[in-house]
């Protein structure tokens, strides 16, 4: 952990996963989508801490979340809900 940049670094090979709980339902990230290669084998977690105290814990849902899944819009029920990327 580098604390001067708020960064992660974890190894390139990690199998890791991250759930995401949005109202009622599970959005796992995959490590391809949330690791960024830096140097050699190290890479770090693509994700970065918005604090704002006055709102509480906050989540920009960027490109490791729509790499996974592809958000799809409902103007009429003014909703918006998220599909699974399809990825070969």
């Amino acid at each position: 952990y580098d604390s001067n940049n708020d960064i992660y670094y974890i190894l390139c090979d990690a199998k890791i996963t991250v759930n995401l709980t949005i109202g009622e339902k599970v959005y796992t990230l995959t490590a391809k989508n949330i690791l960024s290669h830096v140097v050699a084998t190290v890479c770090m977690l693509s994700f970065l801490p918005i604090l704002n105290p006055a709102h509480g814990p906050q989540w920009i849902l960027g490109g490791p979340f729509l790499r996974e899944y592809c958000n799809v819009y409902d103007i009429g029920n003014q909703q918006i809900g998220f599909a699974k990327v399809v990825q070969d």
